[in-house]
């Protein structure tokens, strides 16, 4: 099944069910963990206040939609994702792993 590994304390992996696995947001992963993430736009991918820094397993999401590519455009850094709008991709393997982070869950700082 793909994994969700969420860099937070205490670390917390999520697997995807593999018939769910295809669509599945970030942001439906995140909530599962039990992990805070803004959302004040109700997810329509317009507040940017759930924006992860994607650290690991970019080639197993699909490719920014045309709401994170404005967001892009307007400052956000291309290594964070929309968790309301970034699915996993449907290729994605059954051992994939995306590594997520946000300073909200308890760790200061990312891994260089």
């Amino acid at each position: 099944m793909p994994r969700i590994h969420l860099l937070a304390r205490p670390p917390r992996d999520i697997d995807l069910d593999p018939a769910a696995a295809p669509g599945a947001t970030l942001l439906a992963a995140i909530d599962a963990a039990g992990l805070p993430l803004g959302r004040a736009c109700g997810g329509e991918g317009v507040c940017r206040s759930c924006a992860v820094r994607v650290l690991d397993g970019h080639a197993h999401l699909d490719p920014p939609g045309e709401l994170e590519r404005r967001a892009h455009h307007r400052g956000l850094p291309q290594d964070q994702r929309l968790a309301c709008q970034t699915q996993v991709a449907a290729e994605a393997p059954l051992s994939a792993v995306i590594t997520l982070w946000h300073p909200s869950w308890g760790i200061d700082h990312p891994p260089p």
